[in-house]
């Protein structure tokens, strides 16, 4: 059996892993995230971002970028219609979303976003940065939030 310290360290490598290097790389064989956070500024004028949960997103794939893409969903919800949440970390995972592609996507932030309820926009969506990152900032919803510029 294992001690509780072996046990712990077992669960932080693990943790480490998943969080830190991406070891489980879920956009291999396509799939990628949709954030939601809210950023502002600190008291030195640099940006800070945290997750903004619940927040009703959609999407639809256009068009590939090149012959490397990958993943066979081409919507989200799969319905295609109305929108779905994102979860208690403001994430959600697109299963076999399609990757190095083009996606129009929304967000219907509630409460609003500086006065802004909705926003859609074009995404390009790479195996490299595997994310449609909305953020609500000072101006309203922005796009590409800043740290992923």
């Amino acid at each position: 059996m294992f001690s509780r310290t072996s046990e712990a360290l077992l669960l932080l490598a693990l943790c480490n892993c998943f969080f830190a290097s991406g070891c489980f790389d879920k956009t291999s064989q396509g799939g990628f995230f949709v954030t939601t956070e809210d950023c502002g500024f600190d008291e030195f004028g640099v940006v800070f971002c945290v997750p903004h949960p619940f927040v009703p997103v959609n999407g639809r794939w256009v068009r590939d970028l090149a012959s490397g893409a990958s993943g066979g969903t081409r919507l989200f919800p799969p319905s295609g219609s109305g929108f779905v949440s994102t979860d208690s970390t403001g994430r959600l995972f697109v299963e076999d979303g399609r990757v190095e592609a083009v996606w129009d996507a929304g967000v219907q932030w509630n409460p609003p976003c500086n006065g802004q309820t909705s926003a859609v926009a074009s995404w390009t969506v790479v195996k490299e940065d595997p994310v449609i990152p909305w953020a609500c900032g000072p101006a309203g919803i922005v796009f590409p939030p800043p740290h992923h510029r």
